[in-house]
């Protein structure tokens, strides 16, 4: 079988040894010729793609499985630079007609002087306007108990203050060894008494 270069090339020869060339076989000419060189190009490019074995290999992906590669990328770097939740330290009583929210306002370490917790006091038929510190007291691990000396509280039936005790960690740390817990009680508020507990390792 001839090749297509060796077809073309008599072609050509069977057209020039016609007596005469018309218009129209020199633009067939022109246009064999022209096709004839571009297959040449084409077989030489593919040719020498085919022939190059030291040509570097490419890795191909589908779209999905790139999504997914960048995917996990981000997810690993989102558990490298995720915040650990903060704890709830809230404590909630709602006795009676009164509901009572308390959390401590920093930690240990932080706390100054006093050591604060954060009050609010809400309900519809009680009035709320009595000296909180009077009815509060801190106890500290085993029976050590500490009357509240501060109440920042208004009147109304929902009110919110700060209630501040002795601070009795801050001269040293070492005060801390062997506390598992604090109780803040609250007497007299549409209740007997009202307990609310942390332990000492969530507000070190």
């Amino acid at each position: 079988m001839k090749t297509t270069l060796e077809y073309i090339h008599l072609k050509v020869e069977s057209l020039f040894k016609v007596s005469c060339l018309t218009p129209r076989r020199i633009v067939a000419v022109v246009l064999i010729v022209a096709a004839g060189w571009l297959l040449s190009a084409c077989t030489g490019s593919a040719r020498i793609v085919g022939d190059n074995s030291s040509q570097t290999e490419v890795r191909q992906e589908s779209p999905a499985a790139i999504k997914q590669e960048q995917g996990e990328s981000k997810d690993a770097v989102d558990n490298d630079t995720a915040e650990v939740p903060e704890r709830d330290l809230r404590r909630v009583d709602s006795q009676g007609a009164v509901e009572v929210v308390i959390s401590p306002t920093s930690t240990l370490a932080e706390a100054g002087a006093l050591l604060f917790f954060e009050v609010s006091m809400n309900t519809h038929s009680v009035d709320l306007s009595m000296d909180l510190a009077g009815l509060s007291t801190l106890e500290i691990g085993d029976g050590v108990r500490i009357p509240a000396v501060y109440w920042s509280g208004g009147s109304g039936h929902h009110v919110a203050g700060q209630l501040g005790f002795p601070n009795q960690f801050s001269e040293s740390a070492a005060a801390v060894d062997g506390i598992g817990q604090l109780t803040l009680t609250i007497r007299g508020v549409d209740a007997d008494e009202r307990v609310f507990t942390w332990q000492i390792t969530e507000i070190q």
